[in-house]
């Protein structure tokens, strides 16, 4: 069974919990998880504020980041194609300054995801790390897209704040971009903390721009 949490606009919330969300014929991951992300090397790019380098820039650097890396974000990117996160990795931004804007009439699905989820894997992801970064959904030239999409297990999600998402800020789900594909393992084990998320989701007009603080230990049995 397809499970998924979504989050958009909240008042701060606080929670330990742990996030498993179960495919239809969920299995359980090896006893021993894969290696974490290291960070023992550190390419950076600059972004450039203009979509279609921005584009390139970024899908060459995570294409060409060796599995236990991470990659330095900086800048304003603005892209018209979803950034897709590569398994195995870390990456970094400079904080609210390193922002990654959906251009104008992309209409993405999701404007940052995880690999398995565009490619409509039927297992989850492997371990990424996504921190000190923004996003920012652009709802006012977009009618769709999701600022965050993870579909990985053992990962962490931290110190990144999410705007302006026409759909859900950050969505965590077990079901592929094709919104039918669903994993046949569980989605375990990672941390959602220190978000901040304003003015995402459906609706008109969109959510009130209140904050979500979380971290996420959330057990799903379906």
């Amino acid at each position: 069974m397809a499970a998924y949490l979504r989050a958009r606009s909240f008042t701060p919330l606080l929670l330990p919990v742990l996030l498993a969300l179960p495919g239809s014929h969920a299995a359980a991951h090896p006893s021993t998880p894969p290696e974490q992300p290291l960070e023992s090397s550190q390419p950076t790019i600059m972004c450039t504020g203009v979509a279609k380098q921005d584009d390139l820039l970024l899908q060459a650097a995570i294409a060409s980041l060796p599995a236990g890396s991470e990659l330095k974000i900086l800048g304003e990117c603005e892209v018209s194609k979803t950034v897709v996160l590569a398994g195995g990795r870390s990456y970094v931004g400079g904080g609210r300054t390193t922002v990654i804007k959906q251009a104008a009439g992309a209409n993405l699905g999701a404007v940052v995801a995880s690999d398995s989820w565009v490619a409509n894997a039927h297992t989850c992801g492997t371990p990424l790390r996504l921190s000190h970064i923004a996003i920012n959904g652009n709802r006012d030239a977009n009618t769709r897209g999701h600022g965050l999409v993870l579909h990985s297990w053992l990962s962490v999600i931290e110190d990144v704040e999410v705007s302006n998402a026409p759909q859900d800020g950050i969505r965590v789900t077990s079901v592929g971009s094709d919104n039918s594909t669903v994993i046949t393992n569980s989605q375990v084990n990672s941390r959602l903390t220190n978000l901040f998320i304003t003015d995402s989701g459906g609706g008109t007009p969109p959510s009130l721009p209140l904050s979500l603080s979380l971290s996420l230990s959330l057990s799903l049995s379906l």
